[in-house]
């Protein structure tokens, strides 16, 4: 929701999008420190990048947009932890296929 919601003010001159937290949580209806959460977690999956604006009396944020991951290859080396879990997945659906094969294969045969 909160990436939708920074999209959704994105000044296209500007380049920016730049709600402040408060605006955020009145009208997302979440709490602000939810709101940190969710700007750090996409700062750290590299979605968005966070701009800190003025100094520590009168900070505010603004932010601005990285690519989205739109490649497999990309993810992997975005995210290289990753791998293990999506070699165990691809490991389940290799097994997965072999045994609808082979259920397949078992019915042709008592065809004939």
């Amino acid at each position: 929701m909160v990436y939708a919601y920074l999209l959704k003010n994105f000044n296209r001159e500007k380049g920016r999008s730049y709600p402040s937290y408060a605006n955020m949580s009145r009208t997302l209806g979440i709490h602000e420190d939810t709101i940190e959460t969710c700007i750090r977690t996409l700062s750290k999956l590299g979605m968005i990048t966070v701009h800190a604006i003025g100094g520590p009396r009168r900070k505010r944020h603004e932010y601005t947009f990285k690519p989205l991951i739109t490649t497999e290859a990309t993810f992997i080396d975005r995210f290289p932890e990753a791998m293990p879990a999506l070699e165990k997945r691809r490991a389940a659906e290799r097994e997965a296929e072999e045994k609808r094969r082979q259920a397949e294969a078992e019915v042709i045969i008592e065809w004939d």
